[in-house]
């Protein structure tokens, strides 16, 4: 992997725990109250600040603490007979209830991924759900929208031997569950100077892509995804037919794609996703005499990702 690869993939960590305010702009706004008459002021107010710490960690939510919530969550903690519960109420739904076996942080957490997933706010109509019309619906009224910047190595094979690129790509998506559908610019390009054999010199994409997550909620998930688009490529290389006369040649044409990759930190305001892209032209790259090439040209991409 090339220098510049290296230090963007760096800086693509660094970058991990700055997440900007308006990335939460998807999010259900949502007011807290917590009740516990048998704790201290103190130990109360540890306990209201647990609970929208935990409120904050789900995609879907983010707590508030004026009138214009969307949504309204009632948190309260019993004790009955030694035995401490967390009951935990979305709106005007029916409570759900927790006992505290361990740590209250952990209970809350198990109350609120079970009261939250119930928030009407989040429910859809019976007829919003049918067909692919109501899948496209919902994923342009609920689903959040993602940017991406990556950084790569692209590399193939040419010539009788491997070549890479340094790639860098811009992806737009919005995701709602487990799926999105998004787009994908990037180009890839040489870093060094014009080569005396055969070489490929840039070569730009533009992809629509599908994607499927194992996991809608967890933090971690391994996905799979689908691309198709177009690919244009841009080889230098000697003349077949004059060795010591160098041109170019300018190929473009469909492309299929297949991603594989674990995204990271899914329930927070960034993403950091690790990849690798296979890439199918659907065409031959040649110039127009086939003097300069005329191969077939699949690559494989594999990279990081910071997503916003």
């Amino acid at each position: 992997m090339t220098r510049f690869i290296r230090a963007g993939c760096l800086a693509l960590v660094a970058l991990v725990a700055w997440p900007p305010s308006w990335a939460s702009a998807q999010r259900i706004t949502t007011c807290v109250e917590v009740r516990a008459a048998s704790l201290t002021p103190a130990d109360r107010a540890a306990l209201d600040t647990l609970v929208r710490s935990e409120v904050d960690r789900h995609r879907t939510h983010i707590s508030a603490a004026d009138a214009t919530c969307t949504s309204h969550l009632l948190v309260e903690l019993i004790v009955l007979e030694g035995h401490r519960y967390l009951t935990g109420r979305i709106g005007w739904q029916v409570p759900d209830r927790v006992e505290v076996d361990g740590t209250l942080e952990q209970a809350a957490g198990e109350l609120l991924t079970t009261v939250l997933h119930s928030d009407p706010v989040r429910l859809r109509r019976p007829g919003q759900d049918a067909g692919l019309g109501g899948a496209l619906h919902r994923l342009r009224t609920e689903g959040n929208t993602i940017w991406e910047l990556e950084l790569s190595e692209l590399s193939g094979w040419l010539d009788h031997r491997v070549f890479g690129l340094a790639a860098v790509a811009i992806h737009y998506r919005r995701e709602l569950s487990q799926v999105s559908l998004g787009m994908r610019a990037a180009v890839a390009s040489r870093t060094s100077a014009r080569p005396d054999r055969l070489a490929p010199m840039a070569l730009f994409s533009v992809a629509f892509e599908i994607r499927y997550h194992a996991s809608a909620d967890a933090s971690t998930s391994a996905y799979i995804g689908g691309q198709l688009g177009l690919e244009h490529q841009w080889l230098y290389g000697p003349l077949r037919s004059d060795p010591s006369t160098s041109d170019s040649a300018n190929s473009t044409g469909l492309a299929l794609g297949l991603r594989l990759g674990v995204e990271l930190m899914r329930t927070t305001n960034t993403r950091l996703d690790l990849f690798a892209l296979a890439s199918a032209p659907l065409f031959r790259s040649r110039d127009a005499i086939d003097d300069v090439v005329k191969t077939w040209l699949p690559t494989l991409s594999v990279g990081i990702g910071l997503g916003l």
